[in-house]
């Protein structure tokens, strides 16, 4: 079939497009940025579903870089999902409302770190 690798590129092509316009939807439907621990809060608790979303994927996008960095801190087992990680980091930020002004990304660090430890 002469026009495969043409359909292939028009197929893909219009992937990206898709993919791009749901991550901009992402960027401008988002309530906000969460810098901060309290600005975690507020979007995490917001119940709207674009809130919801920025919740999800802005804590497990931390997990996921920080636990690739050499030197990480914490070693979550295999079978821990993105639920989990959720619940873990939005209860130790709720736990120390004297550091909610700190960065969220250092926040979320220490709830994996305090609930899943390297052993050395």
């Amino acid at each position: 079939f002469p026009h495969a690798p043409m359909l292939n590129l028009r197929y893909h092509g219009r992937m990206k497009c898709l993919l791009l316009a749901m991550l901009l939807s992402l960027v401008f439907l988002s309530p906000s940025k969460a810098d901060t621990g309290n600005e975690l809060l507020d979007i995490c608790s917001d119940d709207r579903n674009e809130a919801q979303i920025y919740c999800v994927t802005y804590i497990n996008g931390i997990v996921d870089g920080l636990s690739i960095v050499p030197d990480k801190t914490f070693c979550a087992p295999k079978g821990v999902d993105w639920r989990q990680v959720m619940d873990i980091s939005i209860s130790f930020i709720d736990s120390v409302p004297e550091y909610r002004h700190t960065l969220a990304a250092i926040l979320i660090n220490a709830a994996m770190t305090e609930t899943f430890p390297c052993e050395n």
